[in-house]
C-alpha cells in the first residue's frame, strides 16, 4: 500500500493542484493507518506553526518532530516493523496546501481531507 497525497503548490505567479506518493510503502494496513493519522496530526500542527525557527515548547503531537539541524518541523511516519521514519513532507511550504492524503490499494474510506477538499 502507498499513501497518495493531493496538494496545491505554486509560486508568486500561480498555483496548481498536484498528486504524488510518499515513497514509503506498507504491507501492514494498521501501520499505514497510523502513518495517515500522523500526517493529519502533522498538518494540523504545521498550519499554526509553519514558520517557527526554534523548537516548540511542550509536547509535540504524535507524528511531529523537530529537526535541530534545519530548524523545522518534520513528519514522523511509522514503518511496517513499527520504527519511526523521519520524513520531510513535499506538501508543506510557503505556497503548498494539503488537500487530501489517502491509502491506496485499500478501502477508500481511509482518507484524511482537511478543509473539505
Amino acid at each position: 500500500m502507498k499513501i497518495k497525497v493531493n496538494y496545491k503548490t505554486g509560486n508568486s505567479f500561480g498555483s496548481s493542484d498536484e498528486v504524488d506518493y510518499i515513497e514509503l510503502a506498507w504491507k501492514n494496513l494498521d501501520r499505514a493507518k497510523e502513518s495517515l493519522k500522523r500526517i493529519k496530526n502533522h498538518w494540523e500542527f504545521y498550519k499554526d506553526n509553519a514558520f517557527i525557527y526554534k523548537k516548540p515548547k511542550g509536547k509535540l503531537p504524535v507524528g511531529v518532530t523537530w529537526n535541530d539541524e534545519y530548524r523545522l518541523l518534520m513528519l514522523e511516519l511509522i514503518t511496517d516493523d513499527g520504527k519511526a521514519y523521519p520524513y520531510s513532507p513535499f506538501w508543506c511550504g510557503y505556497f503548498e496546501t494539503l488537500h487530501k492524503a489517502e491509502i491506496v490499494e485499500a478501502d477508500n474510506d481511509l482518507v484524511y481531507k482537511p478543509d473539505g477538499f
